[in-house]
Order: structure tokens, then C-alpha cells, then sequence
């Protein structure tokens, strides 16, 4: 893994497929659709699955492993992954998976939020974070969608230290960015899920992959087996986006920005 910078911690870093199916089918997909391949990382000695990571020409851009649900999931960097999980649960979050070493790569843990959105940290070892971030056919955004937009700010505050500023958003809702102390470019968003959202569809984390054509991206997705959850639009002043679904189920957005 080359090519890698680190980041403040607090900074989305970090993004990794679960998948129930198995790791072939998915990789074939992303493969088709963004260009990765899959190389095969075994995980600690005690766990006889594997951790793939996905590469972009030879770069990595995330990884994939097996996991209960099809998901994608967005990992903040951290200092020291085993304090910052003691705070998630002190501050009413829970932690689904404790602090483990990956290969030497990283320690890493897999949390909830008190509202029930998924995340990850991310305390880097060899590898600082994905080599490949905001290009064409890689990571680019996380937004977070909750209905409690405060205890989210009050939650997110304490564990990574984001301050949270709202702004008017469409239909009556909100659009969140969150701050790392003294740096001026946000690190994640967060819409308010207001009476338009379904009262089914549970807070979660949106992540939003670069790309360079959003139609285009669209048009393959059903010839691959995966499907269109919201159709292209542009959204004024951030770029075209579309919200899609692999063959699994897992949600995720595209994002050809202005």
C-alpha cells in the first residue's frame, strides 16, 4: 500500500464492504463498475476469514470482507482506537466490533452511533488511510441521514471533536457539514430525515464515491445486476448524484461534482 497520506484524526479515512454472499460476486461487480480488482489479506491468526482490499490501478481504495448485513461502512481516523471506543459507549453509542489489528495495517473497531447509524475507526499502523481518495472511482463524501440532527452533533462532538453547522436544506429539512477544529474544509454532512423519508429507513451513513460521468455510472448498474434506488439528478452548486444498489442490497451514492 503505497501512496497513502494521513489525516487529522477525526477525518474519514477509510471505507470497507460487508458482504453475505461472498467476496467474488461483489468484487465482480465493483470490478465492472469502478474498475477495482481484489487482492485477498488474511485477518488476525484467530479469525480464519479474509480482509480483501480494493485496488484502482494498483492503488487501494477500500476493502471488502464478510459481515452479517450487505453494507457499506465509512472509518474515522483515530489516535488510539481502544480510548476512542470507551467513548462512543460513554456517550451512549455501542460498539459492535472492540479494536483489532488487521494485518499491521490498522487497529480498527465498528461502532454505533445512540441513533443507530454504522461507522468505523480507523487507528493507523503501516497504512494511514486508502492511497486513492476524492478521484474518479474512489471515496469522496460521507453524509450522515438522522431525524435527530442535536444528539447527533452532541454524539459526533465528543467522540471526534466535529462541530457541527446547520444551513436550511430542501423540503423544510436541514443540511449539516461538520468542522475539525480550525480546518476550514468539512470532513462529512448530515441531512435531517424529515416526513418525506420513509418511517422505515433507519439513520445511517451515505457514502458517496467520485465519479467522472453519473449517467454513465447508471446506465451499467442494472446490466451488472445491481439496481437504482434514486435516479441522476444535480443538486445545485455539489454536482449530478444518483443512489444506487449492488446485486446484494448494499446502498451507495455517486457523485460527479461540479
Amino acid at each position: 500500500m503505497r501512496d497513502a497520506r494521513r489525516y487529522a484524526p477525526g477525518t474519514p479515512v477509510w471505507v470497507n464492504l460487508e458482504t453475505v454472499a461472498g467476496t467474488t460476486a461483489a468484487s465482480k461487480f465493483y470490478g465492472a463498475l469502478f474498475g477495482w480488482t481484489a487482492l485477498a489479506r488474511h485477518r488476525p491468526s484467530e479469525d480464519s476469514s479474509h480482509w480483501w482490499v480494493f485496488l484502482l490501478d494498483g492503488r487501494d481504495v477500500g476493502s471488502l470482507a464478510p459481515g452479517p448485513h450487505p453494507v457499506w461502512a465509512m472509518y474515522m481516523s483515530v489516535d488510539n482506537a481502544d480510548e476512542t471506543a470507551r467513548v462512543v459507549v460513554d456517550n451512549g453509542g455501542a460498539v459492535a466490533i472492540w479494536p483489532e489489528e488487521i494485518d499491521e495495517v490498522s487497529r480498527l473497531a465498528v461502532c454505533t452511533d445512540p441513533l443507530g447509524a454504522r461507522f468505523g475507526l480507523w487507528e493507523p499502523k503501516r497504512h494511514p488511510t486508502a492511497s486513492r481518495m476524492h478521484e474518479p472511482n474512489s471515496f469522496t463524501w460521507g453524509e450522515l441521514s438522522c431525524r435527530d440532527i442535536d444528539a447527533a452533533k452532541d454524539f459526533y462532538g465528543a467522540v471526534f471533536g466535529w462541530e457541527g453547522r446547520t444551513r436550511p436544506f430542501a423540503e423544510g429539512s436541514t443540511y449539516t457539514e461538520f468542522f475539525l477544529p480550525d480546518v476550514d474544509q468539512a470532513v462529512a454532512g448530515m441531512v435531517q430525515m424529515n416526513q418525506l423519508w420513509p418511517e422505515d429507513v433507519p439513520p445511517h451513513w451515505m457514502l458517496y464515491f467520485a465519479v467522472a460521468d453519473t449517467d454513465e455510472i447508471v446506465s451499467r448498474v442494472g446490466q451488472l445486476g445491481g439496481t437504482v434506488s434514486v435516479a441522476p439528478f444535480d443538486l445545485a452548486d455539489v454536482g449530478r448524484i444518483a443512489v444506487l444498489n449492488d446485486p446484494e442490497g448494499a446502498v451507495f451514492s455517486v457523485l460527479q461534482r461540479r
